[in-house]
C-alpha cells in the first residue's frame, strides 16, 4: 500500500488504519484490533512508541516518514570484516 496521507486520531481511512494496526501488532508495539476501523488513543500510543524506537518525532501521527519506517525495511548494513 502506498502512503495514503497523514493518518492520526479521527482519521477515516479504514484500509490504512487496518494496515497500521496489523504492522504495529506484528512488530509487538501493540495488540490492536485491526477490524476496529478507529484510530484512537491506543493506536496513537502505539505509534508514539514506534516513533520513539525509530528516533522520530513522537506526535502519534503516521506521516510519510513514520509510514516509510513502518512499512519499508531499512537496508541491511554490510558487515565490516576488515577485508575487501
Amino acid at each position: 500500500m502506498n502512503f495514503p496521507g497523514n493518518i492520526s486520531v479521527g482519521s477515516t481511512n479504514k484500509e490504512a488504519i487496518k494496515e497500521i494496526k496489523l504492522k504495529l501488532n506484528a512488530l509487538n508495539f501493540a495488540h490492536l484490533d485491526p477490524d476496529n476501523p478507529a484510530f484512537g488513543e491506543s493506536t496513537e500510543s502505539a505509534v508514539k512508541q514506534f516513533q520513539k524506537k525509530k528516533l522520530l518525532i513522537q506526535d502519534g501521527i503516521v506521516g510519510d516518514l513514520t509510514w516509510s519506517k513502518l512499512f519499508y525495511a531499512e537496508p541491511a548494513r554490510a558487515l565490516y570484516t576488515g577485508k575487501e
